[in-house]
């Protein structure tokens, strides 16, 4: 992740310590963009097991077809003014995510008074990739429909 691209990192990743089938997670992101009035954000996480099904139904060819379930196991605290947030650290078992080959979803949204939350960035990232701490992958951002 660049310095001028914003995603989510792990800050702290305590798994097996007491608890081997929890995955406990410090989350972090950087550089989020500035989605309020005054040059800041309100960022919260809405994070998502991702479960592939295969299609029952056969396609032309004899390929495989799959669809995406996703399912969300989390939701972080809002965390006000801020285009850094830490968030409070927090425990994903095993089991309820997939289990330790799981993909994960992570949602970054800017939380609104109104209820019109605005979706920041997302990403998709397998739970591997969130066993060492540092960055672990910079969000896609929601491609803006005005004209320029």
């Amino acid at each position: 992740m660049s310095s001028s691209s914003s995603g989510v990192g792990l800050v702290q990743d305590e798994r097996g310590v007491n608890k081997p089938n929890i995955l406990r997670l410090t989350l972090g992101a950087k550089n989020l963009d500035k989605k309020d009035l005054f040059g800041k954000s309100d960022p919260y996480l809405c994070i998502y097991a991702i479960q592939r099904a295969p299609v029952l139904a056969a396609l032309p060819g004899g390929m495989d077809t799959f669809f995406y379930n996703e399912r969300l196991v989390y939701r972080s605290e809002v965390i006000m003014k801020t285009l850094d947030p830490t968030w409070k650290t927090f425990d994903l078992p095993l089991d309820l995510i997939g289990g330790p080959n799981a993909m994960l979803g992570i949602q970054c949204y800017d939380w609104d008074k109104d209820g019109g939350h605005d979706l920041i960035g997302y990403l998709s990232l397998d739970v591997k990739s969130l066993t060492k701490e540092g960055p672990c992958a910079a969000f896609q951002k929601k491609k803006s429909s005005k004209s320029s």
